[in-house]
């Protein structure tokens, strides 16, 4: 990763060539971690005691090897149970220490794959000479690209995203000599959108929009039919309890009385 992108030099050492997700989750903890490195208190062998980052007397301890389990670090607060990475606490433990805090946390815990990067993903040799070169012919005509259309798009969006904003303004704005003036302006850009339209494209998007629309005329006109059935069916089922409760009993399209 080194060879792509420098390093910020707050960045520590054993927090390059990391995975991305755990590089952030540290360096989110580093400011924190640096104002308890003054503070942190070596009680025992591989056990450390970090106060509070607030005012309070409360004080938390480290493990460098946890008691349920000697491969795997350990801490009382509440952001080490609830992700098993090194907390503010553990990072001011690991910075007090130097270069060799980082070396001090378990073995099977430093080679977790969460915290490493395959490196033979990563040491691909991008300069290889097995390559084969490519020249250009320049009398060979040269195919547009995708790129080039998606530049077109995105303009397109931009340009629209400003009329957008453009007409939400026109509701704030009461000064009628600007209004007028940018009325004037405006009726200039459309007559120069005019003769910019691409013709094979409006008639492109013109039988688009008339499928579209069609297509949704039968949509429409099914769900139509459906709410017109159910109404029908519910109208029924509401003349059948008034007839039943005044004795009268609907057959078919005829009445029963009994």
């Amino acid at each position: 990763m080194s060879t792509v992108r420098k390093y910020s030099d707050d960045v520590p050492p054993y927090l390059r060539e990391r995975p991305k997700f755990f590089a952030t989750h540290c360096i989110k903890r580093l400011a924190s971690a640096s104002c308890l490195i003054a503070t942190v208190t070596d009680t025992a062998d591989d056990i450390f005691t970090v106060p509070a980052s607030d005012d309070t007397d409360k004080s938390y301890t480290v493990r460098m090897h946890s008691v349920l389990d000697a491969d795997a670090p350990s801490c009382e607060c509440v952001d080490w149970q609830r992700h098993f990475l090194p907390c503010k606490h553990m990072m001011a433990v690991i910075s007090s220490l130097g270069e060799d805090g980082w070396r001090r946390l378990p073995e099977q815990y430093r080679a977790l794959p969460q915290f490493n990067i395959d490196q033979t993903l990563t040491n691909n040799d991008m300069t290889s000479t097995d390559t084969p070169q490519v020249t250009a012919r320049s009398s060979e005509p040269i195919e547009p690209s995708s790129d080039a259309e998606s530049t077109v798009s995105q303009w397109q969006s931009r340009v629209r995203q400003a009329m957008t904003v453009i007409m939400n303004y026109t509701y704030m704005v009461s000064d009628v000599n600007f209004l007028q003036a940018s009325h004037k302006l405006l009726s200039t850009q459309v007559l120069n959108y005019k003769n910019h339209v691409d013709k094979s494209l409006s008639a492109a998007r013109f039988r688009r929009h008339r499928c579209l629309k069609h297509r949704k005329s039968i949509r429409g006109s099914k769900l139509h039919r459906r709410l017109t059935a159910i109404r029908q069916r519910h109208r029924r089922r509401q003349l059948r309890r008034k007839t039943c409760a005044k004795g009268i009993h609907l057959i078919g399209n005829g009445y029963n009385f009994s």
